[in-house]
């Protein structure tokens, strides 16, 4: 996605208690993956270890929020958006979370709430830059695509629906921005997720959403209809040759390697979301910036028009990218939209 874009507890053992002339009562359901030890970690949040096909190791958080980690819950997987940052970062002597809090502050009681540090990024990492690839490390720039991504959250909830304290009769992929096409491509991939929302994220190829970008912002500056076509055929050849090196880490447009682009380019978030057969939540700001509610709008009628039910759609006149209007910062948007994501979710 272009560089602006928005961007588990301790092992318990508990022993049954055995009164006299009466059977064993069931020990409770506990966490069968060993936690790992982060002294910096906000005490909110426990972190793991998943082991990949390739020996390389998959750092993921569990957002609890001093709620009872150990019950039986569903799941929730939060896919985060583009660039090479943490899921965390140091706020002045703090240390605060990207979406991924907001969404287990408010869903924690109900769900279990899970996001994956993305591969070749450390805890604390702030990246060369918010939502860009641009100067992140090789490991970073070789796996930010659409398949290794996708492939991470199967990993992950094929993992978690191992655990005895993982209800799997549940389970909702959420993404917003990059992460919505991430969230696309799982619930078309992973029979298993039964609930997806994709927030800020596209529908058609995202060399689609900079041309109407392109032509929306141009036009707003006053520019002629020759010099409007002009930089779309450049954004044409900017793409051909994306296509003609895919696999380059050296190369960089708009703050991703080439890699990346042409693995998120060339899958439509409207197709996978087609493939797949859980129910949707799809939720845009009509005055997004990054992405614009064309793409947004293109992926709804083409969804309807194949004939696909059990969808909620949530459109927010005048709201950007961050879901943002003047007087409404970005924390309190998103936890109004995921109020209304969970009592969707609770539906059933």
């Amino acid at each position: 996605m272009p560089s602006k874009w928005i961007r588990i507890g301790l092992l318990t053992v508990v022993g049954a208690y055995v009164a006299a002339f009466t059977p064993a009562q069931a020990e409770p359901p506990t966490w069968s993956v060993a936690f790992d030890t982060n002294e910096k970690l906000p005490k909110e949040f426990k972190q793991f270890t998943i082991k990949r096909a390739d020996g390389s190791d998959m750092t993921a958080f569990l957002g609890h929020w001093s709620e009872d980690h150990n019950a039986k819950k569903p799941l929730i997987i939060f896919c985060e958006g583009s660039g090479a940052g943490s899921l965390f970062m140091k706020v002045g002597d703090k240390i605060g979370s990207s979406l991924f809090g907001i969404l287990a502050k408010a869903a924690c009681k109900d769900y279990h709430v899970v996001s994956i540090e993305k591969r070749g990024v450390k805890f604390l990492d702030r990246g060369p830059a918010p939502g860009s690839g641009e100067g992140a490390s090789d490991e970073y720039n070789e796996h930010a695509t659409l398949e290794d991504r996708t492939d991470d959250v199967c990993l992950l909830i094929a993992e978690l629906l191992k655990q005895p304290t993982v209800d799997a009769s549940r389970v909702l992929v959420v993404g917003s921005s990059e992460g919505a096409d991430v969230a696309a491509a799982a619930a078309a991939k992973e029979p298993r997720i039964t609930h997806c929302a994709c927030i800020s994220g596209g529908g058609v190829c995202q060399f689609f959403d900079f041309a109407v970008l392109r032509r929306k912002q141009m036009q707003k500056e006053g520019a002629s209809a020759e010099e409007i076509e002009k930089s779309v055929e450049e954004l044409e050849s900017q793409y051909q040759a994306i296509l003609r090196q895919p696999r380059s880490i050296k190369k960089f447009f708009m703050g991703h390697a080439y890699r990346r682009w042409s693995s998120f380019t060339l899958t439509c978030p409207a197709d996978s979301l087609r493939k797949s057969s859980c129910k949707l939540f799809l939720a845009h700001g009509s005055a997004d910036e990054s992405v614009p509610v064309e793409s947004f709008d293109a992926c709804v009628f083409d969804l309807i028009r194949s004939g696909r039910e059990e969808m909620t759609i949530r459109r927010y006149p005048g709201r950007g990218h961050g879901l943002m209007t003047p007087g409404l910062n970005g924390a309190d948007a998103f936890k109004e939209l995921f109020d209304d994501l969970l009592k969707w979710a609770a539906k059933g």
